[in-house]
């Protein structure tokens, strides 16, 4: 019932962990069904861009605010081609993104996966970008490991990265996102619902 977009990202209990190859497609194929586009049931109040061939990724545009979210899953690679062109294609969005959108002074970026080297790939093309562009701030924002992490884990100092907390452990997290020059790009306010 949320009068504001909702952007659903897939993880691995989603579709990756179903078992065999065709119960993961099933699974995926549900998902597609009930979550791709989910936001567009609040109303389209915003221009969101998929990706051609992986429309699951997506980006929008927001007062030179960059929020980019990729399908990173975490879990063992049980498929090595099909892992590493999903790496690649994820890469691919966020650096198009980012030159498509030139005048963003922050980029949040939304994804499943903790970082392990599994994703290096991603990581590493990221990190690139970040140091390319030194004057931007990034933020790398995931579920996965389910407890609370804050941290700088990456090849570049203006990547921050946080994990969010499980639904069932904390009450959702508040993120404040600001490209101004005189205030921190995020705060985060790990407010009470009860």
């Amino acid at each position: 019932h949320a009068n504001v977009p909702v952007f659903i990202l897939a993880g691995d209990n989603d579709w990756y962990d179903c078992g065999s190859k065709s119960a993961r497609r099933r699974g995926w194929k549900l998902w597609e069904k009930y979550f791709l586009h989910f936001y567009n049931r609040s109303g389209n109040l915003w221009n969101v861009d998929h990706q051609a061939n992986r429309a699951e990724n997506f980006a929008f545009y927001r007062k030179r605010i960059l929020f980019i979210g990729v399908h990173l899953v975490g879990g063992d690679i049980k498929d090595e081609k099909e892992w590493n062109g999903r790496l690649k294609d994820n890469l691919r969005w966020t650096r198009m993104s980012f030159d498509k959108y030139t005048r963003a002074s922050v980029v949040v970026i939304f994804a499943h996966a903790a970082p392990t080297k599994n994703h290096q790939h991603y990581f590493d093309g990221l990190s690139k970008i970040a140091n390319n562009n030194a004057g931007t701030e990034f933020l790398y924002l995931h579920g996965d490991h389910h407890r609370w992490k804050e941290d700088r884990p990456f090849d570049a100092e203006n990547i921050k990265r946080v994990m969010l907390d499980q639904g069932a452990i904390a009450d959702p997290t508040h993120i404040k996102t600001c490209s101004c020059s005189n205030t921190p790009a995020f705060e985060f306010n790990q407010r009470r619902l009860s």
